[in-house]
């Protein structure tokens, strides 16, 4: 579970920094009269997200995708979001074929004629040892977060984003048993995000990307057993990751222009030494 990277005849590790912000200046992403565009929408992260966009902003509109119908049950937690001056919509879209991405890109030109914020929660797990991951698994967990990430670059590049946050996972730092896949799917995000930073430094992407390497969340749409959560706090020292905790640290770590960062929450000595059991 550890990234070496060999280069001639030195051999590169990544060191994990605890970084502590206290009192620091704290950025929410989202304005009033923005468009904010959520993949995966209809997902446990990407509700959290509509709904803690629409409890920032008195106006503005949340457009949800998902290659799913939106089901009574999902329509219901749609319509909660909603009020007075808070527009949402669900747009069935594929973001893992390139014309179905292109095609809404042009979509939310037409009708809101500007977008100000995308966060990329689309995201599958299919979990199976390496030995046995079969081709088709494979695609399926890179699509949504490697080709779909890449649809969204060519989509909306000419956009004039205030933001992109990508939802990654700690398991592209510390991997996960059955998740090989799942783990280079968010590397991708990982790299492509200081990528795109390059390129917004040059002129040539506009706003910013950050990759939030995210443990489990409580609220979120993954539940596992009391047990399960007792075996990852003796193995890593994390507790499920609480919502407001998981908020207040993407907006500090916003305002420390931090670009990439992982967001854990439990026994702090613990935790440091399985990010960084050499050190």
């Amino acid at each position: 579970d550890e990234m070496v990277l060999c280069k001639g005849k030195k051999r590169y590790t990544y060191y994990f920094q605890n970084v502590i912000m206290n009192d620091v200046k704290k950025v929410e992403f989202c304005r009033n009269g923005g468009v904010y565009l959520i993949t995966g929408g209809l997902g446990g992260l990407g509700m959290l997200m509509a709904k803690e966009i629409a409890s920032q902003i008195e106006t503005g509109t949340i457009l949800m995708t998902g290659r799913s119908v939106c089901e009574q049950e999902q329509k219901e937690k749609v319509d909660l979001l909603r009020r007075d001056g808070i527009t949402v919509q669900y747009m069935q879209t594929d973001i893992s074929k390139r014309e179905d991405t292109l095609d809404l890109a042009e979509r939310i030109k037409r009708e809101y004629g500007k977008l100000d914020g995308i966060i990329h929660c689309a995201g599958v797990v299919k979990d199976n040892w390496l030995s046995r991951k079969t081709l088709e698994e494979l695609r399926t967990v890179l699509k949504p977060k490697v080709t779909g990430l890449y649809n969204l670059d060519k989509a909306f590049q000419k956009f004039n984003l205030d933001f992109v946050i990508v939802m990654s996972s700690t398991a592209s730092l510390k991997g996960n048993m059955g998740q090989s896949d799942y783990a280079a799917a968010n590397g991708f995000m990982d790299f492509f995000a200081a990528h795109w930073n390059r390129l917004a430094s040059c002129g040539e992407r506009i706003g910013k990307m950050y990759s939030v390497n995210w443990p489990l969340w409580r609220d979120g749409g993954m539940q596992i057993s009391d047990e399960a959560e007792k075996m990852i706090y003796e193995s890593t020292g994390m507790v499920p990751l609480e919502t407001e905790a998981a908020f207040h640290s993407l907006y500090q770590a916003a305002g420390q222009n931090i670009y990439q960062f992982a967001v854990l929450q439990g026994k702090p000595e613990k935790i440091s030494q399985w990010m960084n059991p050499n050190q």
